[in-house]
């Protein structure tokens, strides 16, 4: 609904009820806990989940004098989070007089996702964003005849792709292991999505090209 890029200045706001029981942890400490969380839509933006500010325990809340400013939302005031000898600087922000054009944010207190160390809806862990209801995904077995090169080598070939199909996304193909004709080597580096989890990279040995496996997919996407 909101996963798209808009021509012109004005940004669209959708402010709405989030039905999910939200919590969010740092340091072994939980910053907030509600099930009367809001949720922002913006126009190319990801989803930004805002709480009750008597939701929050505003014991880990330090002030500062950071303050940014949104022709549509109005000034945003942040304060960093402290739980013992850990701070995440800045992490947690509201709008606390945003203009009348704005949605009603004004009692409510929003934080950096990748700040906070676990986000959990109802018993779920939800990794990297909080999962858009309206961003939909569905992961399709394909009979499609997939061939991949690099400098006129065949490197993968497969009629048995599994193609991820995803809301303003082009068409990402997934082949399995046995079908990709060169060796790769394990990558370090990890990649996560809220609705499939995890994600590793290796590189081809024969090109130096990276490429991406997925593992351990989230409830919602098994």
């Amino acid at each position: 609904m909101f996963n798209f890029h808009r021509q012109g200045p004005a940004p669209v706001l959708y402010w709405e009820d989030f039905p999910k029981w939200v919590r969010v942890e740092f340091n072994g400490a939980t910053i907030a806990d509600s099930r009367r969380v809001k949720a922002l839509h913006e126009t190319a933006q990801f989803m930004v989940l805002y709480f009750p500010r008597e939701d929050v325990d505003l014991r880990y809340l330090e002030p500062s004098t950071r303050r940014t400013e949104s022709p549509h939302k109005g000034a945003a005031s942040y304060c960093p989070v402290r739980v013992g000898e850990r701070i995440a600087t800045d992490a947690a922000w509201s709008y606390q007089h945003p203009p009348a054009s704005a949605p009603p944010m004004g009692d409510y207190v929003a934080f950096v996702y990748a700040a906070m160390d676990a986000w959990y809806q109802e018993g779920d862990r939800v990794y990297a964003h909080p999962r858009d209801p309206y961003h939909r995904f569905d992961v399709h077995n394909s009979s499609r005849h997939v061939i991949i090169r690099h400098g006129g080598s065949v490197i993968a070939e497969s009629r048995r792709p599994r193609i991820l199909f995803e809301t303003g996304v082009v068409p990402r193909y997934y082949l399995p292991p046995e079908d990709v004709k060169v060796d790769l080597e394990r990558s370090a580096t990890i990649s996560e999505c809220p609705t499939r989890e995890t994600a590793s990279t290796g590189t081809s040995r024969l090109t130096g090209q990276r490429c991406g496996t997925r593992r351990g997919p989230s409830p919602a996407a098994r």
